[in-house]
């Protein structure tokens, strides 16, 4: 094979590290990958021979060994590995992603949460009959005018009234 004795160089010399996945982790990767790979997509786009179209589904598989990416990106804005010599002749075996935080930030938090799963912040009730949302930034809900103001002296200084 071609590419064998770099790719030993790459893995004795390169820093690479293994990481041991548990069970399940190793599909969740399978199906983020090509989202990772769509969010950092600038210059190229998927061709007519796509793989995700020919099979009908994304990712292309689950299974430990097999690549889950189509390969309309391979090879694609890899211009760093270019310049390094441990990684210059894989660069055309390479697709490119941008890996991004897996939480919610606190902007788009509401927009997932259920919203009988909110509780006051100060007794961790759930209001009655509701949670009010502070009038200033309508972010965080009280149980009563009692509690938010009992807060107000740590929520001040957030509060983006």
């Amino acid at each position: 094979m071609e590419n064998q004795e770099p790719f030993a160089k790459l893995v004795h010399q390169g820093g690479m590290v293994n990481i041991d996945a548990f069970d399940g982790e190793m599909q969740a990767w399978k199906q983020l990958l090509p989202a990772f790979v769509e969010r950092c997509r600038s210059s190229w786009t998927h061709g007519a021979n796509c793989e995700y179209v020919a099979q009908g589904h994304i990712p292309l598989t689950e299974d430990m060994e097999a690549d889950p990416l189509c390969s309309c990106g391979r090879g694609k804005e890899v211009e760093g590995m270019q310049k390094v010599g441990l990684w210059k002749k894989f660069a055309s075996y390479v697709t490119r992603v941008a890996l991004s935080p897996l939480f919610a930030v606190s902007y788009l938090e509401t927009v997932g949460r259920d919203p009988d799963a909110h509780k006051c912040p100060v007794c961790r009730g759930r209001g009655k009959p509701k949670l009010k949302a502070c009038a200033g930034c309508k972010k965080v809900r009280y149980c009563s005018a009692e509690c938010q103001k009992k807060d107000w002296k740590v929520h001040k200084p957030q509060c983006k009234a």
